[in-house]
C-alpha cells in the first residue's frame, strides 16, 4: 500500500509539473503575440506618420510662405541631414531637401513653413519644421538698440521678425536675465551684433533640457543680407562656443535661428550644391544661344544680331558667382555670392525684358 501511495504521489506532481509547462508555454506565446501586434502597431504608425508629413512637406513647396500646423501630441521627429544609417530618424525619406529643423521636434503642435532660396533665380525651397514648444528668445540688448550700429541691428531684427513663420514662439527680451522659465523643452537665445561671448555672458539654466544660443554678426559690405553666425549652448549652466557658420539672405538666417549648428550647415551646403548646379545649366544654356546667335548672324542689323547681343551681357556676372560657388569654401565666400547675385539680378532682370520684346529665347 505505501508503495502505490508513493506512486500515486509522484504521477500528481509529474501532472502539475505538466499543467505548469504547459501554462507557461501559453503565456509566452500570448505575451509573444501581444509583442508582435504591439511592434506591428508602432511600425504602422510610423508609416502613417511618414506618409503624413511626406505629404504636409510636398505642400509646403506648392504653398510658398504658408505656415502649417500639425497636431502629432506625443509625437517625436527626430532629424538629421543625411541619414546612413536609415534609423527613425525623418531624414530617410528626404534625403535631397532642405529642411531647417531642430534635431528632435516634439509638442502639441508642429509648425512647417517655406521659402523660396532666390540668388537670384529660384535655386531651392526652404523648408522650416520647428514646435510651438520651443521658444526663441531675442535679446534686443544696449548694443543693438542704442548701439553705434542701432539703425542696421533695427532693421535685420525686423527682417526675421517678418520672416518668421506665422505662430512661432518668440519673445524680444531687453537682457538675458529678463528672460523667464516657461517650460519649454527648448530654449534658443538669438543675439544681434551683441558684445556677448561664452565668458561675458552665460545662458540661463532654465531647467530646460535644450538651451541654446546664436549671435548674428551681419555684414557692412552686404547691407545686412549677409554674415556669420556662432552657437553656443548652456553647458551645466555654463555657456561653451559651438562653431562659426555663415548666412546669404534672410531666409538662410531664418534656418540658422531655428537649426542645430550640425544640421544648419550641412543643409546649407546641400542648397549651394543646387544653387552651383543650376547655375552651370543658365551659364551653358546662355553660352549656347550666344554661340548660335552669333554662327547664325547672316544679317548684322537683324533680330539675331541684336539677341547676341542682349547673351553677353549677363557672362561675366554669371561666371563669377559659379566660380565662388566652386571655390574649397563657398560660405567663406558669401559677402561676394550675395554682391554679384544681386549685380546678377538686376542684369537678368534687364535683359529677359530685352530679350522678351526682341523675341529672344529668355535666359530662363
Amino acid at each position: 500500500m505505501r508503495n502505490i501511495s508513493k506512486k500515486g504521489a509522484i504521477e500528481v506532481q509529474f501532472g502539475w509539473i505538466f499543467v505548469l509547462i504547459v501554462g507557461v508555454l501559453i503565456l509566452l506565446f500570448f505575451v509573444s503575440v501581444v509583442k508582435t501586434t504591439g511592434k506591428s502597431s508602432a511600425a504602422e504608425k510610423n508609416n502613417d506618420l511618414q506618409v503624413s508629413f511626406k505629404s504636409v512637406v510636398s505642400q509646403s513647396e506648392i504653398d510658398v510662405g504658408t505656415t502649417r500646423t500639425i497636431g502629432l501630441p506625443g509625437i517625436t521627429l527626430n532629424f538629421k541631414c543625411f541619414d546612413d544609417n536609415k534609423d527613425s530618424s525623418f531624414s530617410q525619406i528626404f534625403p535631397y531637401k532642405t529642411i531647417f529643423s531642430p534635431d528632435v521636434v516634439k509638442g502639441r503642435e508642429i509648425l512647417t513653413y517655406s521659402k523660396y532660396f532666390e540668388m537670384p533665380y529660384k535655386a531651392d525651397y526652404f523648408i522650416y519644421v520647428t514646435s510651438k514648444d520651443i521658444r526663441y528668445n531675442f535679446i534686443n540688448d544696449s548694443n543693438c538698440y542704442s548701439g553705434p550700429n542701432k539703425a542696421m541691428c533695427q532693421s535685420l531684427l525686423n527682417n526675421i521678425l517678418k520672416e518668421l513663420p506665422v505662430n512661432i514662439t518668440y519673445k524680444i527680451w531687453n537682457t538675458v536675465s529678463d528672460v523667464k522659465e516657461n517650460n519649454n523643452y527648448k530654449e534658443r537665445f538669438i543675439f544681434i551684433n551683441s558684445n556677448m561671448n561664452s565668458n561675458s555672458v552665460s545662458l540661463l539654466n532654465l531647467g530646460n533640457s535644450d538651451v541654446t544660443g546664436i549671435k548674428i554678426i551681419p555684414s557692412l559690405t552686404a547691407n545686412q543680407m549677409s554674415g556669420s553666425v556662432i552657437y553656443y549652448k548652456n553647458n551645466a549652466g555654463s555657456t561653451t562656443i559651438g562653431s562659426t557658420s555663415y548666412y546669404m539672405g534672410i531666409p538662410m538666417l531664418i534656418g540658422a535661428i531655428i537649426s542645430e549648428e550640425s544640421l544648419y550647415e550641412c543643409n546649407v551646403n546641400k542648397s549651394l550644391q543646387k544653387y552651383k548646379t543650376l547655375t552651370e545649366i543658365y551659364i551653358n544654356r546662355t553660352d549656347y544661344l550666344h554661340k548660335y546667335y552669333n554662327l547664325s548672324n547672316s544679317n548684322p542689323g537683324g533680330q539675331w544680331s541684336i539677341c547676341y547681343t542682349y547673351y553677353g551681357k549677363i557672362d561675366k556676372s554669371f561666371h563669377t558667382v559659379l566660380s565662388d560657388l566652386k571655390s574649397a569654401t563657398p560660405l567663406l565666400k558669401f559677402d561676394d555670392i550675395y554682391k554679384e547675385s544681386y549685380i546678377l539680378k538686376d542684369g537678368i532682370k534687364e535683359t529677359n525684358n530685352d530679350l522678351m520684346i526682341g523675341s529672344c529665347p529668355m535666359i530662363y
